[in-house]
């Protein structure tokens, strides 16, 4: 690349990082403060709850919530990757069909900026973004687990970088969102989209739960693969979090390619132009309104 490309490619990555730097203190503070407030409350509950199990209830088998591992796997570690999902529908939705339903878009566009520096820089910016939640939310075990009398089931500096373990669920998430905003021309569009596909494999999930013979469902949806209902009694699979991370590569390379094809502001959206519409001829400007 060349030297302006790599400026322009930097700016972009720090103007995205200051967009979302109070959805990153917001997200990550409020998880933060829950996995704080969890370990607060994890001797009262392990003292209630000593010695019983609890049986599959649609989330996975608990077991013992008396034993810390278990307890914060189910009471922070399932909901967790389905609030990353949130963040990443509202936060990728907005980097690009956001950027154009605002008319700003253009904007961007009528600078010596190239499309390709555009979106990547946006999408490292994005995914910095999620690894600062995930470490404030580490933060908040750290603030309290020490305190805390955890039965010498598990070290705090476990707890601490357990939430890292969803950073590649969440980058796939955000990728995903990235693409689904190259299909539509609103946030509205795309978040549309995004709700919908995580809601289905969120079901999927539950479903694969309550009975055995529907438990192949999970190896069709991302969640399974997140590892975070098991993160902290099985530790992490590698070759799921491998395969994450490829998905959100493949996502991205799919949105760049879609994002160079398309007309920006003119009412169009990629749902309404034949796949096999030829991009512009290489070296042609990406400003006006009718950039492709």
């Amino acid at each position: 690349m060349s030297a302006s490309t790599v400026r322009a490619y930097r700016s972009i990555v720090r103007k995205t990082l200051r967009d979302l730097r109070w959805q990153v203190v917001g997200w990550g503070v409020g998880l933060a403060g829950l996995a704080a407030m969890l370990v607060l409350l994890y001797p009262l509950i392990a003292e209630q709850f000593e010695g019983i199990e609890i049986e599959n209830i649609g989330f996975g088998e608990i077991g013992d919530l008396s034993n810390p591992r278990e307890f914060f796997e189910i009471e922070f570690f399932t909901w967790s990757p389905v609030l990353m999902t949130v963040f990443a529908i509202i936060a990728g939705g907005a980097l690009l069909a956001g950027e154009e339903g605002a008319g700003t878009l253009e904007l961007l566009l009528s600078q010596p900026l190239s499309r390709r520096a555009l979106l990547l820089g946006k999408a490292t910016g994005v995914a910095l973004a999620a690894v600062g939640i995930l470490v404030l939310a580490g933060v908040g075990f750290l603030l309290t687990a020490p305190w805390i009398d955890l039965r010498g089931e598990i070290a705090v500096g476990e707890l601490v970088v357990a939430p890292l373990s969803l950073l590649t669920f969440t980058w796939f998430a955000l990728a995903a969102t990235m693409l689904a905003a190259t299909l539509g021309r609103t946030r509205g569009q795309a978040a549309a989209l995004m709700t919908a596909a995580a809601f289905v494999a969120y079901v999927l999930l539950i479903a694969a739960d309550l009975a055995p013979s529907l438990d192949w469902l999970r190896y069709l949806t991302p969640y399974h693969y997140s590892d975070a209902q098991r993160v902290l009694t099985e530790g992490t699979v590698w070759w799921h979090q491998g395969g994450l991370l490829a998905a959100a590569l493949v996502c991205v390379w799919i949105a760049l390619v879609r994002f160079q094809r398309r007309e920006i502001g003119v009412g169009h959206s990629l749902l309404s132009i034949p796949l096999g519409r030829k991009s512009r001829p290489e070296g042609t400007t990406d400003s006006g309104a009718h950039a492709g």
